[in-house]
């Protein structure tokens, strides 16, 4: 596998050309987070008004609905795509039949899942598909791992885990909140699987602004890293909050 030298800083003419696949191991991948009721404490950036909890081991994730509707023949959504990495930290896909609100497990072990999306059906028009319930996904012991809200098709949830023989670059996190609030956004991050996680603020974001570091990695990633983006409600009433970033992922040295 061949590796990349790292940029120092990343320009139109970067992103340009990863757009345009002139990098042929190299990508960027968008991760966006929710929360339309921030609570008090510290959260990961999801509706589960949660800090996310990665998993310690492989197991067999579950895939299910809160709603009757998202099964094969139902009026939901019938099928998701998940891509998760195994018990290796090696990247790989997982198309799961959707069966309502019975759990459906996964075909294989996994410790990561880093996106859920619904996947086309040949027999419906797509953009009229929405999923009809809550989609989550969970490990074993119940702990959530994805959350998918309903109506948006796509998981949502600001953290991301890098697969092995992959370095990551996260970039351009911006925030907006709003009800006259303000919120520090923390990084979680570690350096491997088996290592603590570290904290860093990174700034404030106030009552509708938008706040982004331009031109300026936050952090790079390693192979296996995990990354969290975390906000904490300061003052205000109850906010809502959308935050996000970009990852731009490439093949390690």
């Amino acid at each position: 596998m061949k590796g990349e030298r790292v940029p120092r800083s990343f320009n139109s003419d970067v992103f340009l050309e990863t757009s345009a696949e002139q990098f042929a191991s190299r990508r960027i991948a968008n991760v966006l987070g929710n929360n339309e009721s921030l609570p008090a404490a510290e959260t990961t950036i999801w509706e589960e008004d949660t800090i996310y909890v990665f998993p310690t081991s492989a197991n067999l994730f579950t895939v299910e609905s809160d709603d009757i509707n998202d099964v094969l023949g139902g009026s939901g959504i019938e099928r998701v795509q998940l891509t998760l990495l195994d018990a290796n930290h090696e990247s790989f896909i997982e198309d799961v039949d959707m069966n309502g609100t019975t759990p459906v497990v996964i075909s294989k072990p996994a410790i990561r899942c880093n996106s859920v999306n619904i996947l086309k059906d040949s027999d419906k028009d797509e953009t009229n598909r929405k999923n009809a319930g809550i989609i989550r996904v969970r490990e074993a012991n119940d702990n959530i791992l994805a959350h998918m809200r309903v109506g948006e098709n796509r998981s949502d949830g600001t953290f991301f885990s890098v697969p092995r023989g992959k370095i990551a670059i996260i970039y351009f996190p911006s925030a907006t909140v709003s009800y006259g609030t303000e919120s520090d956004l923390f990084v979680l991050f570690r350096d491997g699987p088996k290592d603590p996680c570290f904290k860093r603020r990174i700034f404030s974001v106030f009552e509708g602004s938008i706040v982004t570091e331009i031109n300026k990695p936050i952090i790079n990633l390693p192979e296996l890293g995990d990354f969290i983006l975390n906000a904490d409600k300061l003052i205000g009433v109850t906010p809502m909050i959308t935050a996000g970033f970009q990852i731009v992922i490439m093949n390690k040295a």
